[in-house]
């Protein structure tokens, strides 16, 4: 079977049968349907490489209505920003920690056991909420000696 070109299928609506003539029209139509598809599936493409891109921190620049922008891109992007913010969050924990005296032995323990856990190493933490009862109390004391 060959292929036809849209500039064969456009001749065949000028002096053929009308047959030929409903026959390229048609033709016609399901070309325009091709490469619109084809288009759609490159921006889809397009969209899902934003996605990873999104997932490791870049594209901020890329705002809805852009060619790259889609509804999934734009909530992996909210997704790094909150991956983001709770990482400055324990990072200031963290900081906070380092400056206690009184309490730091348990809070020590739950961030190592934190750390454990996300490398694998352990099982999900398990909390005991005596000793981070004590430790945020501890904690307490100590911003109100500050």
């Amino acid at each position: 079977m060959s292929e036809f070109t849209r500039e064969q299928l456009e001749q065949y609506l000028d002096d053929r049968s009308p047959v030929a003539i409903r026959l390229a029209a048609y033709a016609l139509t399901l070309l325009d349907r091709a490469e619109k598809a084809e288009n759609e599936l490159e921006q889809t493409r397009v969209q899902l490489a934003g996605c990873s891109t999104a997932a490791q921190g870049y594209g901020k620049e890329c705002k809805q209505g852009d060619y790259g922008w889609s509804a999934a891109f734009d909530d992996v992007q909210k997704l790094y920003d909150t991956l983001t913010a709770a990482r400055l969050v324990v990072e200031a924990a963290r900081k906070a920690a380092r400056h206690m005296h009184e309490g730091y032995g348990p809070l020590k323990d739950a961030l190592r056991a934190y750390d454990d856990t996300l490398k694998g190493e352990k099982e999900p933490l398990e909390i005991n909420t005596e000793t981070v009862t004590g430790a945020l109390d501890a904690i307490r004391k100590a911003v109100k000696k500050l």
